[in-house]
């Protein structure tokens, strides 16, 4: 997906930042439900945190600055 966004953002000549966060990542040879939920609370957090980095990094700036 994140391709087809890049993609359409360079058609349009629109900047675009992408982050892709994965929670889907096999931490055992049987994967289930509740590791997955574990990972996903892990997976928000951390994507939450280079969120508002990214934010913080970008505030203020010009387009060209970037």
């Amino acid at each position: 997906m994140g391709a087809a966004v890049s993609y359409v953002a360079d058609l349009l000549q629109v900047p675009a930042i992408l982050l892709k966060a994965v929670a889907n990542i096999v931490d055992t040879g049987n994967p289930s439900v509740e590791e997955f939920h574990e990972n996903l609370t892990d997976v928000s957090n951390v994507l939450s945190e280079a969120v508002g980095k990214l934010v913080n990094s970008i505030k203020g700036k010009r387009l060209s600055e970037l």
